[in-house]
This record gives C-alpha cells, sequence and structure tokens, in this order.
C-alpha cells in the first residue's frame, strides 16, 4: 500500500511538472491516472481541471494530440467537471469556485 501511494505521488509530482512545462498531454495523462487510482485526490482533480483549461485556451492544434478532436468547449466542460470534483471533497476552494466562474463566463461569450 505505502508503495503504491509512493507511485502516485510520484506520478503527481511528474503531472506537475508537466503543467508547468506546458506539455498539457502529459499533464492530463499523469492526473488521470492519479485519479484513476484515488478519485478523492482532490488536488489531482484541481490540477487536471487547470491543464484542461489550458487545453481550452491553447493555440495548440488538438487533432495533433489527440485522435479524437476535442474543441475548446469541451475542454471547458471537462475543467469545469474536475473543479465541480474538487468542491465535492474540498467546498470551501476558494480557487476552485473562481475558475468554475471564469469557464462559465468563457462558455457563455461561445469560446
Amino acid at each position: 500500500m505505502e508503495e503504491n501511494n509512493k507511485k502516485l505521488e510520484d506520478k503527481f509530482k511528474k503531472g506537475v511538472e508537466y503543467l508547468e512545462a506546458d506539455n498539457l498531454k502529459d499533464a492530463i495523462d499523469a492526473f488521470e491516472e492519479v485519479v484513476k487510482q484515488n478519485d478523492k485526490d482532490a488536488a489531482a482533480h484541481f490540477n487536471l481541471g487547470l491543464a484542461c483549461t489550458r487545453m481550452a485556451r491553447s493555440d495548440i492544434v488538438k487533432d495533433e494530440l489527440y485522435e479524437d478532436r476535442m474543441d475548446e468547449e469541451a475542454w471547458i466542460l471537462r475543467a469545469i467537471s474536475e473543479f465541480n470534483k474538487v468542491l465535492e471533497y474540498e467546498p470551501d476552494n476558494k480557487e476552485a469556485k473562481e475558475n468554475i466562474e471564469v469557464l462559465k463566463k468563457l462558455q457563455a461569450m461561445g469560446i
């Protein structure tokens, strides 16, 4: 069990490194792996939401990253979903609430 926790912690740290380097696909993959193993990891959901938000706002041609192309709205919806997951475990998380607000405004503007 302790070894598994160490692996998840390492995967999370790698995801943060990828996110900081703007390597969004690898960051998303890393955080998805963490939440697959521990769905209650609010920090992983938060960072996954950040990565999805950046994908929505990125100029990257998304079909180069994923075979099944996701447009900006789909990334926004995914990010909102991840931030809502954070709020399930941390109802007072101010940053998650603020990110949801901003994303909903972008969505309302048709972005």
